[in-house]
């Protein structure tokens, strides 16, 4: 609670802070305005950012598949095996590698094409008037 109510009074202050250096510096009204509105959306911008990102499942993109690198990760497997035995690990890395890879790869054609449809809806819902 104490929290929020910290939270509170910052912004508070920002608005303030935002309301006297725009009106002593910005003489228009209309731009006065429009800095007096980013000044306080800011704040709200940034901490929606902030939280998105703590609580965003999106990951650095995992290094992109090699083949010549996973076959040398098996060979280094097979060696293992060779000197110290025990069992083959399954799947092996080259195989884990690249079946996480082509998941990511799926993962951002989902989310690309969702974006791109997305985008289309926009410009599908702007209807203009009539010619005179």
């Amino acid at each position: 609670m104490l929290f929020l109510e910290l939270l509170v009074v910052a912004y508070l202050v920002v608005a303030i802070l935002t309301g006297f250096m725009v009106f002593s510096a910005i003489a228009n009204k209309a731009v006065r305005l429009m800095f007096i509105v980013l000044g306080l959306v800011m704040p709200i911008i940034f901490l929606y950012a902030v939280v998105a990102s703590l609580f965003s499942r999106n990951h650095k993109a995992p290094p992109r598949f090699n083949e010549e690198m996973a076959g040398v990760e098996d060979e280094i497997e097979t060696e293992r095996l060779r000197l110290f035995g025990g069992e083959r690990t399954c799947p092996s890395f080259g195989e884990h590698w690249e079946r996480m890879y082509q998941a990511y790869l799926e993962k951002v054609v989902a989310r690309a094409a969702k974006t791109s449809e997305q985008i289309v809806s926009i410009g599908t819902g702007i209807h203009l008037g009539k010619a005179a």
